[in-house]
């Protein structure tokens, strides 16, 4: 319901994650405290320690890999581009999660590993991706931020443009 059904390659998404997840079966993710927020700007290393601040909006309990994707998402948008200028929010999302780069390669590589340490297949990454996305799109994300006005909208163009710019 998440996915835009203007999306170019919906139909091809829909279609990989009807087979995948037949093949997969049934997944549990794990749950824990969540930040709620968690981005590059809520880290700070005191006297060799990574510090996270702003719990403001943590959630009690709820599954991670939407803070995942929050985090690995927001840490694309702090990189500057060219001429040292913060990229648009779609063209961060493509870096970070389509192009041919190595912030992909980097981002799909840190997604696997919280995949294992979660105790999941790191093989069902791109199937926990699209379906964390559409938990984001949809609202249902345990995030500090689910219901902000534009969040969901937000998060449904990125559906849209992961759907209509993946790889097959």
């Amino acid at each position: 319901e998440a996915l835009p059904r203007e999306a170019t390659g919906r139909s091809d998404l829909l279609a990989f994650i009807t087979h995948t997840g037949t093949q997969l079966g049934p997944l549990a993710v794990p749950t824990r405290q969540l930040h709620g927020d968690l981005g590059p700007s809520n880290y700070f290393i005191d006297r060799g320690q990574l510090r996270v601040v702003d719990w403001e909006g943590s959630v009690p309990q709820g599954a991670p890999l939407a803070e995942t994707v929050l985090f690995l998402n927001h840490y694309a948008r702090a990189l500057p581009g060219r001429h040292n200028q913060l990229p648009k929010p779609d063209r961060a999302f493509h870096e970070a999660f389509l192009g041919d780069t190595w912030l992909r390669h980097l981002t799909w590589e840190t997604f696997r590993d919280e995949l294992r340490s979660l105790a999941l297949p790191p093989e069902a990454a791109e199937y926990l991706f699209v379906a964390t996305l559409a938990d984001l799109a949809g609202g249902h994300a345990p995030t500090a931020h689910a219901k902000r006005k534009g969040t969901q909208r937000n998060w449904t163009e990125l559906l849209g443009v992961y759907a209509s710019e993946r790889r097959h």
